[in-house]
């Protein structure tokens, strides 16, 4: 909420805090979503506003500064516990990292990569749709993104309409990643893929 509010120096403080208490608890998955936060809130950051305190907190908790070590601790973990959504959650939040730095080969390379671990990750049920590489010409449109619920949360349609609600969002990311790279094709194949996914869902803000 704190991030959603624009509020970034809490939103590290708070993060930090929540990746404290999942390593004491041990609790991986929840380490991972707080490692994601940590990040979006240091992108959001940016370099406004006070950041000695947030960071000092951030480190303790073992987090090195900035956005990307810790969207990248939050992939290394999700992929050490076998945690499908975390992991396609994590290279979303890289490749918008990755977009505001102007890495762009990197952030089209962790959009896709977002894409097709959700579309391969079995517990979507056939749910999401496959979307080819860049190259692939003769397959159709592009897709990718996330933010997890947490396990055992919600009922089976839920979840389902959670999931494509990140692969919207990945989509998008991934749209904007080919804009990035002067790839127009591909950018306008996977901004309708995105249209038509967050019609389905109704999101008008989508």
């Amino acid at each position: 909420l704190a991030l959603r509010a624009g509020r970034a120096q809490e939103a590290v403080l708070l993060s930090s805090s929540a990746i404290e208490i999942s390593q004491e608890a041990e609790d991986r998955r929840r380490e991972a979503a707080g490692l994601r936060l940590l990040a979006e809130a240091r992108l959001v950051q940016g370099d406004d506003g006070p950041r000695a305190e947030c960071e000092e907190e951030a480190t303790a908790s073992g987090a090195s500064e900035g956005p990307l070590p810790a969207a990248s601790q939050a992939l290394a973990i999700c992929r050490e516990v076998q945690d499908k959504q975390g992991e396609a959650e994590s290279l979303h939040t890289m490749a918008q990292v990755y977009l505001s730095t102007h890495a762009l080969e990197d952030a089209l390379r962790t959009a896709q990569e977002a894409v097709d671990v959700l579309a391969a990750d079995e517990s979507t049920d056939g749910a999401l749709v496959p979307v080819p590489d860049s190259d692939e010409e003769s397959q159709g449109p592009q897709q990718q993104e996330a933010l997890a619920l947490p396990a055992g949360t919600g009922s089976g349609e839920e979840s389902q309409e959670a999931l494509r609600g990140r692969q919207a969002y990945a989509v998008h990311t991934l749209a904007t990643a080919y804009l990035a790279t002067k790839a127009p094709k591909e950018a306008i194949e996977a901004a309708g893929e995105a249209v038509r996914l967050f019609r389905a869902l109704e999101d008008v803000q989508g």
